[in-house]
């Protein structure tokens, strides 16, 4: 279609006025207000690929389903492009015979950064951040990130410890899009509100979606042990990768984001290990319902995922931690079978006998982080 191909032409070329001229009279926002949603940002790539068209809605117009795939400068070549679906409704051009001009468009699924607002892009060499907020963020805040160069500041962070632990074999680029509020997350990764409920973050494929004022309430220590988190899942590949078991996979993201950051265990894990010095030690590794968002997420989850993972790469060496990562990612039975198989492998022993270690140590890691801590009261 012509008429997408001289929108992408546009788009590339800031090109506002060409890219008016592919608009029908009267059009929707969304088709009508790219420009000034685009103007912050450059683009590496932008293409359209119609997946299918009909007829109407109205006489003379077309409904057509396009693939729009696209790339900033921080996705690396060698990467899928960034993709998402839209809907076109095209209207004839009552000036050119048998021309086409857009009337309409909508998302289909997840929401791109500038259908929610003007984006504004703060890019380096290693990580970018697209800010979709609407309002700045506060600037009474010295903790940081008070904006969104500061965050890119600490994506740029978040990647160097993902590589550190993970290895380069992935993006280390990382994109963080962010957002003004809960529901705005919602749209832009295609879920329900519900289902983003008392999450701060979200990655997907190739995207960390954060929550700012929620992230904002974050402790500065904590802000960056959650945005390593979420580069950690980008660098796994845990958005699209069905076969590792919860436990593993966020216990393998708080493994690298607690890596230097000060946080002590009793700290980032004080809840499961009250429970455990009031003799309720828990009877198996955390379940995958116990991480899923909108329903019972609980801390104590998390916390047990991560002292897990830390107890295997503190008795076999993180090495070994990454390389059961690996291997039940490899997998192709369900989740806790692709785990088992993994740490038979790669050290000996299956998930029973390390659950088995791991609720052993617990009790007297609870002795010692309260002991510790009364040391320091003292």
């Amino acid at each position: 279609v012509r008429l997408l191909r001289a929108r992408s032409a546009a788009v590339l070329g800031h090109d506002w006025a060409g890219l008016a001229a592919t608009v029908a009279p009267g059009a929707d926002g969304t088709a009508s207000g790219l420009a000034v949603r685009l103007a912050g940002i450059e683009l590496a790539t932008w293409s359209y690929q119609v997946q299918q068209m009909t007829a109407g809605p109205r006489p003379g117009q077309q409904t057509v389903q396009v693939l729009l795939s696209y790339r900033l400068p921080a996705d690396p070549a060698a990467s899928p492009p960034a993709t998402a679906r839209r809907l076109m409704v095209l209207s004839p051009d009552p000036a050119r015979a048998g021309e086409m001009l857009l009337s309409a468009e909508r998302p289909v699924g997840a929401w791109l950064p500038w259908d929610v607002a003007p984006v504004l892009a703060h890019s380096a060499r290693d990580a970018a951040v697209l800010d979709v907020q609407g309002s700045p963020a506060d600037p009474t805040d010295p903790a940081g990130p008070a904006d969104a160069d500061r965050l890119l500041g600490m994506a740029q962070r978040a990647a160097a410890a993902v590589t550190a632990v993970w290895g380069t074999g992935w993006r280390q680029s990382p994109v963080v899009v962010l957002a003004g509020s809960a529901d705005d997350l919602a749209h832009l990764t295609g879920r329900t509100p519900a289902s983003v409920a008392g999450l701060v973050a979200v990655t997907t494929a190739d995207r960390v979606f954060v929550d700012m004022p929620a992230y904002l309430a974050l402790s500065a220590a904590g802000r960056q042990v959650l945005l390593s988190h979420e580069v950690t899942h980008l660098a796994t590949g845990a958005a699209t990768d069905p076969g590792v078991p919860q436990w593993l996979e966020e216990g393998f993201a708080d493994y690298v984001g607690f890596l230097g950051s000060g946080i002590d265990v009793r700290t980032a894990a004080g809840g499961l290990l009250s429970a455990v010095r009031a003799g309720r030690l828990p009877a198996a590794l955390p379940p995958d319902a116990a991480f899923s968002a909108g329903g019972e997420v609980t801390a104590d989850a998390y916390a047990g995922a991560w002292l897990a993972c830390r107890l295997l790469a503190a008795d076999r060496g993180q090495a070994v931690l990454v390389a059961v990562y690996r291997a039940t990612s490899a997998g192709r039975e369900p989740p806790a079978a692709n785990a088992d198989a993994a740490l038979r492998a790669v050290t000996g022993q299956g998930t029973a006998a390390w659950t088995a270690r791991w609720r052993a140590w617990l009790t007297p890691l609870a002795a010692q982080a309260w002991s510790a801590s009364s040391a320091v009261a003292s």
